[in-house]
């Protein structure tokens, strides 16, 4: 009997195509932790604090900031360095995002004295979407209010973000201080810019997954992604890790190349937030 074996699966059994590199990952608590993709079992805390973990984003493959809050505190940026472990504080904010070839983060940040009221932890004050250098957050350009929930931010070009403004993703130039109209159907949550086909992962609940450079262009149903809760891309191998969702739950861990259309559990468990580095 002739047995046939998929290009993909003869790769990955021969190392060719396969996760590699490590995931610098917290779970939304106190640590920020290291894993092997090559040994994927188990992790190395190299950053713990009293407080909240929320977000990380990355610099390059030794540095990453990340937000972190403390009881009674204001949620500040701190910036990390993977050979000296040094943590530099940069200010305050929360849900940074680092903006490549600009040496900036996008970031989110209460400002009192709003003539808007809110109710919860923060009466009166009024929340910004901003970006700054990062060696000086105080110098920073307000570039829209946000009410409610805080959107994910995910950078398109050197001078471009997407954002989800409230029910439909826009586009922010900010070398211009611009944003235009709708980029992204109704309810389409962006979920990863895929760097190499210049196209945007839309997640659209239970209708599975959408890859389109926008949303008037052709677009390609991912059905065998299932829900996300965070994906992190990576560039040389045109992949992604992601943590997959089962009925709006976290699961596990998962890899997938773009051009193999393949998928492959990682790891059992998943994270909040997360970079790939080499």
């Amino acid at each position: 009997m002739k047995i046939t074996i998929p290009l993909i699966a003869l790769l990955t059994m021969m190392g060719c195509v396969s996760p590699h590199g490590k995931l610098i990952a917290t779970d939304g608590a106190n640590e920020i932790y290291q894993i092997d993709l090559r040994a994927p079992k188990e992790k190395t805390i190299i950053y713990k604090t009293r407080g909240i973990i929320g977000k990380i984003t990355k610099v390059n493959d030794r540095t990453f900031i990340f937000d972190e809050f403390e009881w009674r505190k204001d949620p500040v940026i701190r910036q990390y360095n993977l050979d000296s472990g040094e943590v530099k504080t940069l200010g305050q904010g929360f849900e940074p995002t680092y903006l490549a070839g600009r040496n900036q983060i996008v970031f989110y940040r209460q400002i009192p004295g709003s003539d808007r009221i809110y109710s919860g932890i923060f009466p009166n004050w009024d929340c910004w979407m901003m970006a700054a250098d990062v060696g000086n957050l105080e110098r920073f350009k307000r570039i829209m209010s946000i009410m409610n929930h805080k959107p994910p931010v995910i950078q398109i070009s050197p001078n471009e973000i997407l954002f989800l403004d409230g029910r439909y993703g826009s586009i922010y130039n900010l070398l211009e201080s611009k944003k235009r109209g709708s980029y992204a159907p109704e309810d389409f949550k962006p979920v990863l810019w895929r760097e190499k086909t210049k196209e945007m992962l839309y997640d659209q609940g239970a209708f599975g997954f959408l890859l389109a450079r926008d949303y008037d262009a052709e677009k390609k149903c991912l059905w065998t992604l299932g829900g996300t809760r965070d994906a992190v891309y990576m560039p040389d191998d045109d992949a992604m890790i992601y943590v997959k969702t089962v009925w709006e739950k976290q699961g596990d861990t998962y890899w997938y190349s773009f051009p193999y259309h393949w998928k492959t559990k990682i790891r059992t468990g998943g994270h909040r937030s997360a970079i790939w580095i080499p």
